[in-house]
């Protein structure tokens, strides 16, 4: 049951406007899916969730289709189940294809199939595995009331987001430590000063301890300094992007990682690594900070960053947070091609495919810039998108390009 006693399975009025959000979810943890709705509806914000917002006589997929396209923030609430769900990954690709704000609400530590690792590698999840769920319910309404662009929303701060849970709260001048240093024993005021043999051995002794102290401060800063480089590549700077690359990529996708991964790419951005700016604007994007990114990418651009200017110009073909600018978008996708730069024909093929560069719809040039793209790209992620789109391709049933299923189904294998 939701905050007004309806259950999920049913519709009133309010509920038939435009959603806002699409909630994605197994069958079997319909109670949790009931709580999130529940939760974002509270304040304001339009959930779609089947049945109960599937309208009486529907067919069942194009209501689907149809509120993915409406919505603007597509929440998945990762579970055990949800992770063995076919209709799960049918939603996860739809709201991939149509490049929806995605929020996947993590409450299991199974590692997630591959299908959902395809679809979901550059997206931050919500950890809300070990955190009370109405904390991770508040988290979730931060993340999708940035996702919708609303005004009290964009201007929270998020700058201590990232620190450590057991460090919260917590100050140089701990309490407890502080408890401990009084009770310690203070030195004896009555001490006899008259002795003149054992005030100098009590010197040499005090001589011999500064020494030793100095001694193992100095090891101590050695070994920190030491383990600070080895954590830190050594501070080499493709080590430091191997590393960022690493927590980016194949890591959960929580705040550590995101923290972690920031870390890496802002040392390896001081020390010369141009592309390391892209990869710190799409983490600025995860938090749907749109206008960081987009300061990010440029600075990336003062470095002849070319995957900066797919950032950027992606960042001008969607709109978010700064204005859709499609001739921008196209002229930097043009200027990282004239570097021979293949992943940018990953965006030129999409271009051309909806129509955005002022001419025709033109299936079989994209189709070329797709292919141009798997056979020159270095980037695995950009070959493997751009079999993607191959395989959508193929598979629609459009009046300018004739389907093929078993080549789509070849360009599926092939992600």
């Amino acid at each position: 049951m939701n905050s007004d006693g309806m259950a999920v399975g049913e519709l009133n009025i309010e509920q038939s406007r435009k959603p806002d959000v699409f909630i994605s979810y197994s069958s079997k943890n319909a109670d949790v899916a009931n709580q999130v709705v529940a939760h974002l509806e509270q304040h304001g914000i339009q959930c779609w969730i089947a049945p109960r917002n599937i309208e009486p006589g529907k067919e069942w997929v194009p209501a689907i289709q149809e509120a993915l396209r409406e919505a603007k923030v597509f929440v998945l609430i990762y579970t055990e189940e949800s992770n063995a769900s076919r209709q799960v990954m049918n939603e996860v690709a739809l709201a991939f294809n149509a490049e929806k704000i995605s929020v996947p609400l993590c409450l299991t530590d199974e590692e997630m199939n591959d299908e959902l690792k395809y679809y979901l590698t550059r997206v931050h999840w919500l950890n809300a595995v070990s955190v009370p769920m109405e904390e991770s319910l508040n988290e979730l309404l931060k993340y999708v009331e940035r996702g919708l662009g609303r005004s009290d929303a964009a201007e929270t701060s998020f700058e201590g987001k990232f620190i450590p849970k057991d460090l919260a709260g917590k100050s140089l001048k701990n309490p407890a430590q502080s408890t401990e240093l009084r009770g310690r024993e203070e030195p004896s005021a009555h001490a006899n000063v008259g002795e003149g043999r054992k005030s100098g051995k009590k010197k040499g002794k005090l001589a011999l301890w500064i020494g030793i102290v100095a001694a193992a401060f100095l090891c101590v800063c050695l070994g920190c300094f030491a383990f600070f480089n080895h954590k830190h590549g050594g501070k080499n700077p493709d080590d430091l992007m191997e590393a960022g690359l690493e927590a980016f990529y194949y890591g959960n996708r929580g705040t550590e990682d995101a923290e972690k991964a920031c870390a890496y790419f802002e040392e390896a951005a001081e020390k010369g690594i141009a592309d390391a700016y892209y990869y710190l604007g799409q983490l600025k994007e995860w938090d749907y900070d749109y206008k960081a990114a987009k300061e990010y990418y440029e600075e990336g651009l003062e470095a002849d960053s070319d995957l900066c200017r797919l950032g950027l110009g992606y960042l001008y073909q969607r709109g978010d947070g700064i204005g859709a600018n499609y001739e921008k978008a196209w002229d930097l996708y043009c200027e990282a091609a004239e570097h021979d730069f293949a992943e940018a024909n990953y965006y030129r093929g999409r271009y051309v495919e909806a129509g955005l560069s002022g001419e025709e719809i033109n299936v079989y040039e994209a189709i070329k810039y797709y292919q141009n793209v798997i056979k020159n790209a270095e980037n695995e992620y950009f070959v493997a998108i751009a079999h993607n789109q191959l395989g959508l391709i193929y598979k629609r049933n459009r009046s300018d390009f004739p389907k093929d299923y078993d080549a789509a189904l070849a360009e599926f294998e092939k992600v």
